[in-house]
């Protein structure tokens, strides 16, 4: 069972996900990252849709980044203990 922390932030990436159309790929995404009941927070980037917006800003993408598609981390934290897990999607 999720905390509510944890339940409230998968519920948003939910709901993002699906405003967006992308329903299956972060939620899925989420489920399948193990964010568990003690996630502190998380990040969800559509680095595809992001690298044109980039580009128009002028930063200088290096070679091989355009198969880039996803990026979602979340941290978490026990007793004397935080670690931070991310994930990038290519393809």
């Amino acid at each position: 069972m999720l905390s509510q922390t944890a339940e409230y932030a998968l519920r948003a990436v939910i709901a993002i996900a699906r405003a967006r159309g992308e329903a299956v790929g972060a939620a899925a995404l989420a489920k399948q990252a193990g964010m568990g009941e003690d996630s502190t927070g998380f990040v969800y980037a559509n680095v595809k849709d992001a690298l044109p917006l980039l580009q128009l800003a002028g930063v200088k993408l290096p070679a091989g980044v355009s198969g880039v598609s996803t990026f979602f981390a979340y941290g978490d934290a026990a007793t004397n203990e935080s670690t931070f897990t991310a994930f990038l999607g290519v393809g």
